[in-house]
């Protein structure tokens, strides 16, 4: 069974502030300063990237394609996950709506190297 994690943006710290479902989040800080201070809730997706980090929603991955309609073996793509219809997914990472491109799954090319809050705006 895969652990059943969360994380949420912390917009003073500028940083995430980690919890998991048992602990949940009280525990980490008061209430209101995360009523007020905090983000969206984005779930952790049970896999981890080629170096080991865990993979979250709202995480930019760089995918390395095995195969593809257009036999580009080895293309190198950066795709956003994002959770659709009780799936983990990715789409381009410029693609803000629409459907998912493809299911997340363990793919040995894969590796977090960023996110949606640490985008510069």
């Amino acid at each position: 069974m895969r652990a059943i994690k969360f994380r949420a943006w912390d917009m003073l710290e500028r940083s995430f502030i980690y919890f998991d479902a048992i602990s949940g989040i009280l525990s980490e800080c008061d209430e209101t300063y995360m009523r007020l201070n905090v983000g969206k809730f984005e779930q952790y997706t049970g896999l981890k990237d080629k170096n080991g980090k865990e993979i979250y929603e709202g995480d930019f991955l760089k995918v390395v394609s095995l195969s593809n309609d257009h036999n580009q073996i080895g293309a190198i793509n950066v795709m956003n996950v994002f959770y659709f219809m009780g799936a983990f997914c990715l789409r381009f990472h410029n693609e803000e709506t629409g459907q998912p491109i493809y299911p997340l799954n363990v793919n040995h090319g894969i590796e977090v190297i960023g996110n949606i809050n640490e985008v510069p705006k």
